[in-house]
């Protein structure tokens, strides 16, 4: 593993769920951005916009295919199209190019130094820093075996500063503007090409819980050690889905969407267990009005009632 020398924004309420490879439906990834009148936006064939709601849609970029992406809370896009990673603001006319090159399963839209932009894994295993009318800031190159996919922001050393979750590591947030960036492992599955590929929820109370995207299906609860830049213990659940979407943690249960349907997981007195709750595939999960619900092909919809 070698370390490039060198070189918040709030993460969305809604899991975005966003693939390298295009999903088999109309789309690929979609978030929930909050408001006095809460929408989904959608990318895939185009981009949606729904009420969080459900309700009529309206279309955006028609005739354009987007495989990633994600959304910042301002409904700005930013979205993989070909290889290129391009930027979009309302009302989704024409794009502004960041990168004419380059690949990623997931994004997140970040403030770094004070300046607001969005973080890519370039190429996987390069992770960049982007915005408008600059060069791309290099925060961290990994040589692993396996793509790196699953990114989010969240206070891993309880300092009180976001750090960034990523594939099979975390990275320590410096306390000085453009200081170097610390990375961890927090596992070791990266036995292939896409075993890394993986998506995250995160769970204050129980740790991290880690799925796979493509390959060997995986689905584990990593609970960090005392010592949070060792590896964390990995409580494996069974019958894990292939082809995880999205994931949503509620307390100690976790709500999969995958290449199937949409699974719960509920820990009891002899671990977890799984109980299907769909048979469609979604793209994104979140919760609103005692409710989960997931991003469907047709819209969203309720997919389990909280009690």
């Amino acid at each position: 593993m070698k370390r490039r020398p060198k070189g918040g924004w709030l993460i969305l309420a809604a899991l975005c769920a966003s693939m390298d490879v295009a999903a088999a439906g109309e789309l690929a990834g979609a978030a929930l951005l909050g408001g006095p009148k809460p929408v989904v936006l959608a990318w895939g064939n185009g981009v949606t916009r729904w009420p969080a709601g459900g309700g009529k849609p309206e279309r955006f970029l028609a005739g354009r295919r987007f495989t990633a992406g994600c959304a910042d809370g301002d409904g700005t896009l930013f979205l993989l199209e070909g290889g290129r990673l391009v930027m979009f603001r309302t009302p989704y006319a024409e794009g502004v190019l960041l990168e004419s090159a380059t690949g990623f399963q997931d994004c997140l839209p970040s403030t770094l130094d004070g300046r607001r932009g969005v973080l890519i894994p370039h190429r996987h295993l390069q992770l960049r820093f982007y915005r408008e009318g600059a060069s791309p800031r290099d925060l961290y190159s990994i040589y692993t075996p396996s793509k790196q996919g699953g990114l989010m922001a969240r206070d891993v050393d309880l300092d009180g500063r976001d750090d960034l979750l990523w594939g099979n590591y975390w990275l320590q947030r410096p306390r000085q503007e453009n200081a170097h960036w610390r990375l961890f492992a927090i596992n070791t599955f990266f036995e292939k090409e896409d075993s890394a590929l993986a998506r995250l929820a995160w769970s204050g109370r129980e740790g991290l819980f880690w799925g796979t995207a493509a390959g060997e299906p995986r689905l584990a609860l990593l609970k960090p050690a005392l010592d949070r830049k060792q590896l964390w213990e990995a409580e494996m659940l069974p019958d894990a889905p292939s082809g995880i979407t999205a994931m949503l943690s509620l307390n100690q249960s976790l709500i999969v969407a995958h290449a199937r349907g949409i699974a719960l997981y509920q820990r009891g007195g002899n671990g977890f267990t799984r109980r299907d709750l769909a048979a469609s595939s979604a793209v994104a999960l979140y919760e609103r009005d005692g409710a989960v619900w997931a991003v469907f092909d047709g819209g969203p919809r309720v997919v389990y009632r909280l009690k």
